[in-house]
């Protein structure tokens, strides 16, 4: 399954990729954080998915911190390049942990 998943995103990414390429030059930029911003999210996905099929041991805690940083990268990325300014971000996280806090038991 995870030899699969990997192939279809390596297909969508690639049409993704020759998207950019059509994009016009100022829009490139943008473009190629997006799409690299969603492949980290992938990746992060993944992880998470092993570990709660498999558990976690010290190397998929290892590669969960790995990918953790590449998304906050990405993300920081997406803010300069999207001019979203980080009071922006935390905000709309403020926002998100309050939902969290009425509809989930991750925030007392």
């Amino acid at each position: 399954l995870s030899k699969a998943i990997d192939t279809l995103l390596i297909l969508v990414y690639s049409v993704i990729y020759t998207k950019i390429l059509e994009i016009d030059m100022a829009n490139q930029t943008e473009a190629e954080c997006l799409v690299v911003a969603s492949e980290e999210c992938a990746e992060l996905t993944k992880v998470c998915m092993k570990i709660l099929r498999f558990g976690i041991d010290d190397e998929k805690k290892s590669d969960l911190i790995s990918e953790m940083g590449d998304v906050q990268c990405m993300l920081d990325l997406l803010g300069d390049h999207l001019n979203i300014s980080s009071d922006e971000i935390l905000e709309a996280s403020s926002a998100k942990r309050e939902k969290l806090k009425k509809w989930s038991n991750l925030i007392k």
